[in-house]
């Protein structure tokens, strides 16, 4: 027994970091440093590291005025293989960023309403986390890394009565992401790469769309367009609207496109889904949107590289970035003190 409790002992600090780490846990009888994630946030020191563990209960909404990380367990966990041993997510209703809270790290959460930056809070790396949508509130927010999300956005179809909420940044990366529904980017400086983006966010009647969305002087490269009929034109020239853009290399799909084309910059209208078969049941929610075999996103990005959010880092679930158990085996017979017990554990990197 004493081998098996050495064991765990050296898991437990290959996965929770030494600085300033404390442990948030909701559920009843939980061994962890707080109970209440918004506690936990306004209690610890700037700085601090908060891992939060999975719950059937919601955290709730939470704000944020301190510089923080905060990583939660993910997401699908259940639909993809070797997410974690326990499939309950890091649930909160809704994330408020507010003055203090600049430099800030959020991943592996599931924020069923909004992710909401104030008063210009900037340099915040939002990472592989569910959300129903981004915004902001007041002055402009700036130097974001918004990497490796699913953000599901509004189900109802793009319409002038149905809200429309902007991912509005500048100077910032939005790239590896899904970006669904009625959700769209503004922003001046962007680098919008290797994302999967549906029609409403950046492809609309208007020709101009880009400026009028105010998306300027921004990369916007290895992306596919899902469900766009059409390649938008005078995107990258400066004199439109002072647009000043660069579209290129990204890939523009509707299941209905009956021709295909390129663009004198590389952009592809396509007549085949790049996606693997959405009807198949073996691919999880986010699983869908991995290329399949012959997309004809596969290596058309810039310089070679595949279009899509999966090129662009995303992984499956949005593991966060520490390594995870997400199989631990103890027998409960077989023990002895002379042959020990044969414990099985598997752990991943989620790099």
């Amino acid at each position: 027994m004493k081998n098996l409790c050495l064991l765990v002992a050296f898991f437990v600090t290959i996965i929770l970091p030494a600085q300033s780490t404390y442990t948030v846990d909701n559920k009843p009888n939980a061994k962890a440093d707080f109970s209440n994630l918004q506690t936990a946030i306004n209690t610890v020191t700037t700085g601090s590291i908060l891992l939060v563990q999975g719950s059937s209960t919601s955290y709730g909404g939470i704000t944020i005025e301190k510089k923080i990380t905060i990583k939660g367990t993910g997401y699908f966990l259940g639909e993809n293989p070797n997410t974690q041993k326990d499939f309950s997510e890091s649930k909160v209703s809704s994330i408020s960023l507010k003055a203090g809270s600049s430099g800030s790290t959020i991943s592996g959460l599931y924020a069923t309403s909004w992710f909401k930056i104030f008063d210009g809070v900037s340099n915040i790396s939002f990472i592989r986390n569910r959300v129903l949508y981004i915004s902001h509130s007041g002055a402009a927010s700036t130097n974001n890394l918004v990497k490796e999300n699913y953000i599901i956005g509004y189900s109802q179809s793009n319409c002038s009565s149905c809200i429309r909420v902007a991912i509005a940044l500048n100077d910032s990366e939005i790239t590896g992401n899904y970006i669904g529904n009625s959700n769209f980017i503004q922003g001046t400086n962007l680098n919008i790469i290797n994302n999967v983006l549906q029609q409403s966010i950046a492809v609309a009647p208007s020709s101009n769309f880009y400026c009028n969305a105010n998306v300027k002087d921004s990369f916007i490269q290895n992306n596919i367009m899902n469900s766009a009929a059409a390649i938008p034109t005078n995107y990258n020239s400066s004199a439109v609207n002072n647009c000043g853009n660069s579209l290129r290399n990204n890939i523009f799909y509707h299941p209905s496109n009956t021709s295909q084309e390129t663009d004198n910059f590389n952009n592809k209208l396509v007549i085949k889904s790049p996606f693997v078969d959405n009807s198949d049941n073996q691919y999880s929610t986010d699983g869908k949107y991995i290329l399949s075999s012959d997309s004809p996103a596969k290596g058309a990005g810039v310089g070679g590289v595949d279009c899509g959010m999966f090129a662009g880092g995303y992984k499956l679930s949005g593991i966060p970035d520490i390594p995870n158990i997400y199989e631990f085996n103890v027998p409960i017979t077989g023990y002895s003190n002379s042959t020990g017990i044969q414990v099985n554990v598997k752990v991943k990197s989620n790099n």
